[in-house]
C-alpha cells in the first residue's frame, strides 16, 4: 500500500482503490491520502464495467524491500482481466518478479519497476496513440494466447477413457 500512496503523490493524480483488505492499518494510511478514493471490494461485472470506462488501469505490486520476496511470484487474476480489456494498463512491480518478466516477455502495458519511471511512464502516455496502441494489440494477442479459458480448459482436459500415458517424477 506504501508504493500506491507514494505513486498517487508523485503523480499528483487522483487514483480510484477498490481493495478486498480488511487490514485496518493499510485502510487508515490509504484513506490519510487525499489523491486515493479508497472504495470496498465490489462484484467482479461491477469492477470490469468500471474499468472498461477507465482512461487508464493502475496496477501495483509493492515496492517496499521487506515484501518483494513475497510478491515475487505473485500473478494477480485483474492482470489477466486487463489484458482483454483493451485499456492501457500501468503496472508497477519488482523487476525480477514472474509478473514483470512474464509482461515483459509480451510487450503487453506501460511496465515500470521505479516509481519514477511510473511517472515518465504517466506524464507520456496520452502523447504517444502509437506506443498505446501497440501495447494494447499486444496486450489483446496474449489475452487470446494465454488467457482464454476454453482455450486453456482444452489444453488441461484429459478425459478419463484417454490412453494417453501416465508419467511419475
Amino acid at each position: 500500500y506504501k508504493t500506491l500512496i507514494d505513486l498517487a503523490i508523485l503523480l499528483k493524480n487522483r487514483i480510484d482503490v477498490y481493495t478486498q483488505t480488511s487490514e485496518k492499518y493499510i485502510l487508515d494510511e490509504l484513506n490519510k491520502c487525499d489523491l486515493i478514493n479508497l472504495h470496498p471490494a465490489i462484484p467482479y461485472e461491477k469492477l470490469i464495467s468500471i474499468e472498461k470506462r477507465a482512461k487508464l488501469i493502475i496496477q501495483v505490486k509493492t515496492l517496499e524491500k521487506n515484501y518483494i520476496k513475497d510478491t515475487a511470484n505473485g500473478f494477480s487474476t485483474k492482470i489477466a482481466d486487463s489484458l482483454g480489456l483493451g485499456i492501457p494498463l500501468l503496472v508497477v512491480c519488482n523487476k525480477e518478479s514472474f509478473l514483470y518478466k512474464y509482461l515483459e516477455e509480451y510487450d503487453c502495458f506501460l511496465l515500470c519497476s521505479t516509481l519514477n519511471e511510473a511517472k515518465r511512464m504517466f506524464d507520456n502516455y496520452l502523447c504517444n496513440m502509437a506506443f498505446i496502441d501497440k501495447k494494447i494489440k499486444n496486450s489483446l494477442k496474449t489475452f487470446r494466447l494465454n488467457h482464454n479459458a476454453e482455450k486453456n480448459s482444452e489444453k488441461f482436459y484429459f478425459p478419463t477413457s484417454s490412453k494417453m500415458p501416465i508419467r511419475y517424477h
